[in-house]
Order: structure tokens, then sequence, then C-alpha cells
């Protein structure tokens, strides 16, 4: 558990990398599948990670769990707001067609207005925080609901409750889409995503349980490459052409987090087997510890590029440079600003435990302290 799993990365190369190449303009490439990808990383690491702490402190400190999730992801977000709205400004974009979107981003509610205003009240330079408001009430509320899960539901139990509710949120999603909701509440909303967060917990939970049975079980390494196959083919073909038919998982949403689920298990019980060893090969590893920054980048560059020529980049002959300047911003970022104010804020070292940040949102870990939410007197050393 201690050693960085340069695998982990390479799977969130993966996801960055179909986002990426989503709002690009790539035809065939849906970038909510890297999303969805970038959500079952977080529900396996943060679960992860949460219950390593409880294991050797038989608690959670939550305001040091918190303080790191803040100084995670609010660096680099407000760096991509501010500037964002400098430029907006300064070429003299009306602020009513924008500022809402800036403000909701601030306050991680992206997903909220876009769910009860629509997509006109936060504008495509602000679209892409919608993932991180969800990401971020994850974090808010996760902790609070495995506490009593490690405390007491019997471990047997635990796998098949989490899968139980996976299956009711795929129900839940299927309902909201066939009867009629808004369209941005439906496709943002946190009950179409929660089932990819919990396939994620669901990983956390059979490693947790039983690590070297998995590791050395012959059909871990059939279940990642299956899996990875499966990411491929759902990311490449239309929704009526899905494994399974629209009318049982919308758009392939449950069908990817449970494919992205496959490859965790698979690189995180067996990181040095084949599908570990080719998730590492350079330059994955750093594509996905640049990821966040990527994923805050690129849409900014995308949409400007777009607003000038009219067209999206890669149907211009000149849309090609947006790429190498999108991979020079967010290394930027990530070095300058992200990396160094995440270890001064988090009041911790950067510890790289069970991989690296999940999703554009994750990367450090609870730190056990003396302020914790449950009993227990045991120290244990920092997580991140």
């Amino acid at each position: 558990m201690r050693d960085h799993n340069a695998a982990l990365d390479g799977v969130r190369a993966l996801a960055i990398v179909t986002v990426v190449a989503g709002h690009y303009g790539t035809p065939h490439i849906d970038e909510f599948h890297g999303v969805t990808v970038f959500f079952v990383l977080s529900g396996y690491l943060i679960t992860t990670l949460l219950m390593r702490e409880h294991d050797l402190t038989g608690r959670l400190d939550l305001r040091a769990f918190y303080r790191r999730r803040l100084a995670r992801l609010t660096p680099a977000m407000v760096l991509a707001v501010v500037v964002t709205a400098a430029v907006l400004l300064l070429v003299g974009v009306p602020v009513s067609t924008w500022g809402l979107g800036a403000v909701s981003t601030l306050g991680y509610g992206t997903e909220a207005v876009l769910g009860l205003a629509g997509g006109e009240h936060v504008s495509g330079w602000f679209a892409w925080s919608w993932s991180l408001a969800i990401e971020e009430q994850f974090y808010l509320l996760w902790p609070w609901l495995l506490l009593p899960l490690l405390r007491r539901v019997p471990a047997r139990l635990v796998v098949p409750l989490l899968l139980a509710c996976v299956a009711v949120a795929w129900v839940v999603r299927h309902a909201a889409y066939v009867g009629g909701a808004r369209y941005e509440a439906w496709l943002f909303g946190p009950q179409t995503h929660v089932d990819a967060l919990l396939c994620g917990a669901v990983v956390a939970f059979v490693l947790h349980a039983g690590r070297d049975r998995v590791a050395g079980s012959p059909l871990t390494p059939l279940v990642g490459a299956l899996g990875l196959t499966m990411l491929v083919v759902l990311d490449h073909i239309e929704s009526d052409g899905l494994p399974l038919p629209a009318r049982y998982d919308v758009t392939g949403f449950g069908q990817t987090a449970v494919a992205a689920a496959c490859v965790v298990l698979c690189v995180a019980a067996l990181p040095a087997g084949l599908l570990g060893r080719l998730l590492s090969v350079r330059p994955l590893p750093y594509l996905g510890r640049i990821s966040y920054s990527l994923y805050l980048v690129n849409t900014g560059v995308f949409t400007a590029f777009t607003t000038l020529v009219h067209r999206n980049p890669i149907h211009s002959s000149w849309g090609w440079v947006t790429l190498p300047i999108v991979v020079l911003l967010a290394a930027a970022s990530y070095h300058w600003v992200e990396t160094p104010l995440r270890r001064r804020w988090s009041l911790a070292p950067v510890s790289d435990l069970a991989g690296s940040p999940a999703s554009p949102s994750s990367r450090s870990a609870p730190a056990p302290s003396a302020a914790g939410c449950s009993t227990g007197s045991r120290r244990a050393p920092s997580a991140g």
C-alpha cells in the first residue's frame, strides 16, 4: 500500500486523454466516459485511504481529510477561474453570460445550477466544473457513510450492499431519463454518476478483504483485460450499439463504471502484471499525475479557439496548436501552483499511497490526528 502505483496514473491518463479528445472535437469520442473513469478512481482511492486510516487508528480525522481535499482541489481551480474571468473581462464578454458559472465553480455547485437553470446560465467557459462539484459532495458525505459501514455492517455484507446501491442508481438514472427530467439535471446530476463512485468503493472493499487472494487468482488479469476492452468499445460506439441496449443503461455510463472498476481492480492488485506494466509506459504516468490540471485547462483553451475561428480545433488546420498549449499550461499549473500549494496548505507531506489523484480531483489522503469523528487513541503516520 505504501508503494506508488504508476499503473493507476496510467488509468487516469487514459481517462484524461478521452476527456481532452472529446472536448477537442474528435468524432466518436465521448468525454463523459473519461469522467466516469475518474469517478471510479476517486471512489477506490478515497475509500482505500480512509479504510487504512481507520484500520491504523480506529477513527477518521475528518478535519484533516477535508483540509487535504481543499488543498488538493482549490489552488489550481481558483487559478483557472481567475485567469478565465480576467480574459473574458479583458475582451469585453458580458459578465451576465458567465458570472454565475464562475461563482458556482468556486462554490462547487455547478451541477446544481446546470440542473436547475440550464447550461446557458453557466456557459461553456465554466461548465467543466460540474464533475468537481460531484467530487466535492462525495468527499463531504462519504466519510460519514463509510464509518457506519466499517463499524456496524458485517464485512461479508458490505460489498453486496454497495452492489445493491449501484443497481438502484442504475434504476434511478434510467427513471430520470425516461421521466423527462431536464437534460442538464439528468446528465450532470449526482444521481447519474453515483454508481461510478460506488463501483470504486466496491473495488476498495474487495481488495481490503483479500488483496492476496485477488492477486493470486488467474481470473484477475482476464477481468482487467476485459475491462480495458470494454472501455475502448464503449467510448467508440453510439448509444444504440452498446453491449447492453440503451434502455437498460442510458449512454453506457453504468457499463463504463463496471469496466473501469475491473481495470482498477486488476492494476491495484497486480501493478507488476501485464496490464499494470502496459499502463505504466511513459508518458502515461506523467499525464495521469497532471490530469487534474489538464482537466482544468483544456476546455478554456479549446473554447477560446472555437470562439475565435468558429470551428472545433479538430476541424481547423491550426487546431493542433492547442494541444501542446494545453499540456504546457497544465504542466506549469501542476508544478508551480498545484503541487507546492497543496503541500503548504495540507500541512503534511504529499503521499503517493495507493497511487495518485483520483479524478480530476483527488490526491492526498487523510492524516490521523487528535481531532477526529470517531474514537480510538492510536496514531498513525501521515498518509498525505
